[in-house]
C-alpha cells in the first residue's frame, strides 16, 4: 500500500512540501488540486477512490503537514468528482468498506487523524453501519469481541465528541447513523455552548418538535434573523405566523 500510494501522489506531495512558506497558499493550494485530479485521472489502479483512501493511511507520516496533505487529498478527491462523477464505477463497491477500515482505526487511535478528518471521510465516502460491522469483523482472528460491536463503537466515539464539546462532529455522525440517544438537553448545551449551527442542524435532523425548541431560544437570545431563515427554510410559517411576521419586518 505505501508504495502504491507514494509513486502515484510523490509529485503532488513534493510540491505540497516545496511550495509551503514560499508560496500564496490559495494559489497553490488550487495548482496541486489541478495536479492530484490529473493523478486521479489516469485512474491509479484499483480506482481513484480506494486510491484516494490509501493515501489517508499514509498521510500521518508527514507529521506536522499531515493535516494540509490530508485537505488537499480529500478536497482535491472531491473537485474530481464533480468533473467525472459518472465514470466513477470501478472501485465504488468496496471503497466504502476500506473507508470504514480507516474509520475504524482513527476511533481506535492506530491511525492519528483529528476529528475532522473522520467527518470528512463520513461525508466524502458515505460510510454506512454495515461498512463499519465488516471493517470490525475483519480484525476478528486478533480481537474476536469486536465483530457485531459497530453500533457501540460508533455511539462511545460520539459520546465523547460531545463530552469534548466538539458538537458539530458529533451532530455529523448523530445524523449520518442515526443515533437517538441525545434529547432536549443535548440542543441547551449546544446552545448554551453558542454552537448554534450545530443546534440548528441537529433540531432539523430531529424534526418540529426541536426546532420549535430551537426557536424559542433564538428568540429568547433576540437571533431574530436565524428565527427567521429557520421557520421559512422548514415551512414552520403556520406553527409561528406572528414570529415570522415580526421577523420579516425587521
Amino acid at each position: 500500500m505505501w508504495h502504491f500510494c507514494v509513486t502515484n501522489i510523490h509529485p503532488v506531495s513534493y510540491s505540497f512540501f516545496h511550495c509551503i512558506g514560499n508560496c500564496k497558499a490559495t494559489v497553490k493550494f488550487r495548482a496541486l488540486q489541478e495536479q492530484l485530479c490529473l493523478v486521479l485521472h489516469n485512474d491509479p489502479k484499483p480506482g481513484p477512490a480506494t486510491f484516494i483512501v490509501q493515501c489517508l493511511y499514509v498521510s500521518p507520516v508527514f507529521d506536522n503537514q499531515s493535516q494540509g496533505f490530508t485537505h488537499l487529498v480529500i478536497s482535491s478527491f472531491r473537485r474530481f468528482l464533480k468533473k467525472s462523477k459518472p465514470a466513477i464505477t470501478e472501485d465504488s463497491l468496496d471503497v466504502k468498506n476500506s473507508a470504514a477500515y480507516l474509520l475504524v482505526n482513527i476511533i481506535r487511535g492506530q491511525i492519528k487523524h483529528d476529528e475532522m478528518i473522520v467527518m470528512k471521510i463520513l461525508e466524502t465516502f458515505d460510510v454506512k453501519l454495515p461498512n463499519v460491522e465488516k471493517a470490525l469483523c475483519q480484525n476478528k482472528e486478533k480481537d474476536y469481541l469486536s465483530c457485531g460491536k459497530a453500533q457501540e463503537l460508533i455511539e462511545q466515539y460520539t459520546f465523547e465528541l460531545v463530552k469534548s464539546q466538539l458538537y458539530t462532529i458529533a451532530v455529523t455522525l448523530i445524523e449520518h447513523f442515526s443515533i437517538s440517544h441525545y434529547g432536549q438537553s443535548f440542543l441547551l448545551d449546544m446552545i448554551e455552548s453558542n454552537q448554534f449551527k450545530a443546534a440548528e442542524k441537529w433540531a432539523t435532523f430531529m424534526g418540529k418538535p426541536m426546532l420549535s425548541i430551537l426557536i424559542e431560544e433564538f428568540i429568547k437570545r433576540n437571533m431574530l434573523k436565524d428565527v427567521y431563515q429557520i421557520i421559512k427554510k422548514n415551512n414552520l410559517k403556520q406553527d409561528f405566523p406572528d414570529v415570522y411576521k415580526r421577523c420579516k419586518e425587521r
